[in-house]
């Protein structure tokens, strides 16, 4: 039986036909955050698992975040909140982040120096 739970995790989704990522990026981050960001860029791309599936993660770094909408896709996200690199170091290392597509970005964020 699958148990499911709830996760902390970075916003994510996929991207619709006709989209380019940066645009799903966008649109997934309003819809599961209320937010938009004035700066973009692209961060990470890698293949989660490569040799077994073609599926690609495109993962954007933003600046400039601004509350437009206090409505997101409740269906999808039970709470937003923002969290300090070292809340965040500090959730990784308790295991309360857990997925590999919010890890990977994060950890190397934190290697780089970007949180």
């Amino acid at each position: 039986m699958l148990i499911a739970h709830a996760v902390w995790a970075i916003p994510a989704g996929g991207v619709d036909a006709g989209e380019t990522a940066a645009v799903a990026a966008k649109r997934e981050l309003l819809e599961e955050t209320g937010y938009t960001a004035a700066k973009w860029r692209t961060f990470l791309t890698y293949f989660p698992t490569c040799g077994s599936s073609d599926q690609r993660f495109e993962i954007f770094l933003v600046h400039g975040l601004t509350q437009v909408n206090e409505r997101f896709d409740r269906n999808k996200v039970m709470e937003v909140r923002w969290f300090g690199a070292v809340e965040a170091a500090q959730m990784v290392d308790d295991c309360e982040i857990v997925d590999g597509l919010s890890l990977t970005p994060i950890l190397l964020a934190m290697c780089k120096g970007c949180l």
